[in-house]
């Protein structure tokens, strides 16, 4: 089987369970390694089988969309998936919303430099979105999306100046337990609602699975702790995403062993 995984900590975790499920099922597993852009299309040209995970239905609706008619949604990894853009814990708290970002008061005290990550992704062409729908271009901000290392960087950097900055973040996600950003309403609802992380498998492969593997793969659910749990342990902890995995399933075997219990 070939496993098609979304280059971020987050989306790496869920789909090391999900292939060591696989792997426990009997099947032989190989890994594709993308951006949102590349992935997806793979998913529908037949070159990858499955997509851990997509998050459904705001954040990966663009994508998904064209493979939609070729695609099963065949899990439900975690519900509650939400993006938005988050300012440090001490800002001040008449700043609730993305267009208090726009007051001439606010935008003139802040790092109007907004970095984001994984170019294509919901994340980043919601935050490049908000500054035209909230008037943050106007009032000087700006967005550039990078990759993982700058964007830390930017957080760790804003932080440490005690000057008012915003970053695009989501939940499940280790920087929710590190940083202490608070998140910002979105009035407008440009980054869309709470999503659910699903595992999408193309039609014509699953129903080529045994039935046995359909009926453990469709039971995989980790929960949002657990995923920023085992993202933590790999950004902050050195961990691979497969040992991230393991030892979440290590310690969660009575779980586990439910996917696989009468199947």
């Amino acid at each position: 089987m070939r496993i098609g995984r979304i280059g971020l900590s987050f989306h790496a975790v869920t789909a090391a369970v999900t292939e060591a499920v696989l792997v426990r099922l009997g099947h032989s597993v190989t890994r594709r390694t993308g951006g949102h852009p590349e992935i997806f299309p793979l998913l529908g040209a037949g070159e990858v089988d499955l997509l851990v995970a997509a998050w459904l239905p705001h954040a990966h609706g663009r994508l998904f969309a064209p493979v939609a008619p070729a695609v099963v949604e065949a899990a439900t990894l975690y519900e509650g998936a939400r993006l938005f853009l988050a300012v440090p814990g001490s800002t001040d708290p008449t700043i609730r919303s993305v267009a208090d970002l726009s007051r001439p008061e606010v935008a003139a005290a802040a790092e109007r430099r907004i970095v984001g990550v994984a170019p294509g992704s919901g994340s980043a062409l919601g935050a490049e979105a908000m500054l035209d729908a909230y008037g943050l271009r106007a009032a000087g901000w700006s967005l550039t999306v990078g990759n993982a290392g700058a964007w830390v960087a930017a957080m760790e950097s804003g932080l440490a100046s005690g000057r008012l900055f915003a970053a695009p973040l989501w939940t499940p996600l280790w920087t929710d337990r590190a940083f202490g950003m608070r998140p910002l309403e979105d009035p407008l609802g440009v980054y869309g609602g709470a999503d659910r992380a699903v595992v999408l498998v193309r039609r014509e492969a699953w129903e080529s699975w045994p039935a046995r593997t359909r009926a453990v793969v469709g039971r995989i659910a980790l929960g949002i702790e657990a995923v920023a749990a085992m993202d933590e342990a790999t950004a902050r902890g050195g961990l691979t995403p497969e040992d991230a995995a393991r030892r979440w399933m290590d310690a969660s075997a009575p779980v586990v062993e439910r996917w696989f219990a009468g199947a």
